[in-house]
């Protein structure tokens, strides 16, 4: 049976994951046409900008401090675009939405 989480505006169960990188570099690939990789929170062993492209580069989705950080509002990182970050070792909890077909 995959994780799930439900939201509380819906109530609607949606199956979420995880993925880590050690260092910088690339968290999660992109997801593929039509949809977008939305985050729910984020632990980091040090400060980091999580973006769409190496070392910080591209668009800056957020800056996470050193910690545990969870996010009342997920953040949705852009259609068929990859997560990086530039420092730390990073672990992001995520759901893949498709664009298509709303929440």
């Amino acid at each position: 049976m995959a994780n799930q989480i439900h939201f509380k505006d819906t109530g609607t169960p949606k199956s979420w994951a995880k993925e880590s990188q050690n260092g910088a570099g690339k968290i999660l690939s992109a997801p593929g046409a039509g949809k977008s990789a939305v985050i729910c929170d984020i632990m980091a062993s040090a400060a980091t900008t999580i973006s769409t492209a190496t070392s910080g580069g591209g668009t800056i989705i957020m800056y996470c401090p050193a910690g545990h950080s969870n996010f009342r509002a997920p953040i949705d990182c852009g259609e068929n675009t990859a997560v990086w970050s530039s420092d730390g070792n990073v672990t992001i909890t995520y759901y893949i939405k498709d664009n298509n077909r709303g929440l």
